[in-house]
């Protein structure tokens, strides 16, 4: 099971020791003095509180290419420290959404899930701009679920719902008949019917 937990202020200060020499002076200019550093210590650690090893790891990594040059705000650095959709085995929000507006539901359980909890009808017939933020609103939502549940469970992944056998099929399955036994059956109950039973 993965590290997950809270982060405390001596991870904060060794991720500062960091971010120190990834951005030198452009970093340390932030924290004029003492006093300055002890609350940015203090407010980092609150906004980075529940944020795994693996997430802080995750956002230095991308630090490179999406802040090659200036360090992140706190709320970026946050953001950085998600999974994102493809990581995780998931489609992209646009291409999900391809695959909702053309109907292609079962393209993935992630689009199915989406189009569900919106409903199918509500989907065809909200305006374009209205459907477009639910989506997008439903599929953050999913993507966080799906990546928390793979710090409980490293091989969850998002289903397809069972599909629900009817009372009746379960009881009595149906029988197979051959069309002239069909015929058969039909003759007697006309003939029934004939004589007024």
């Amino acid at each position: 099971m993965p590290y997950t937990e809270p982060t405390s202020i001596v991870d904060i200060e060794r991720l500062f020791l960091r971010l120190s020499a990834r951005y030198q002076r452009l970093w340390t200019a932030l924290f004029p003095t003492p006093e300055a550093y002890a609350v940015a210590v203090n407010e980092w650690a609150l906004i980075l509180e529940g944020i795994d090893v693996a997430g802080i790891e995750r956002a230095l990594r991308r630090c490179l290419t999406e802040f090659p040059t200036y360090p992140p705000k706190p709320a970026e650095f946050r953001a950085l420290t998600q999974p994102r959709a493809q990581e995780l085995g998931l489609p992209t929000l646009d291409v999900a959404y391809r695959a909702a507006l053309e109907r292609r539901w079962r393209y993935h359980p992630l689009v199915w899930h989406i189009v569900s909890t919106i409903g199918q009808y509500e989907f065809i017939r909200m305006p374009e701009g209205q459907v477009s933020q639910r989506f997008r609103e439903i599929y953050e939502q999913l993507v966080e679920q799906v990546a928390k549940a793979r710090q409980i469970d490293p091989n969850f992944q998002l289903r397809f719902p069972e599909a629900k056998v009817s009372q009746l099929t379960q009881d009595k399955p149906a029988r197979v008949t051959a069309p002239g036994d069909a015929r058969a059956h039909i003759a007697t109950i006309r003939k029934r019917l004939a004589q007024g039973r």
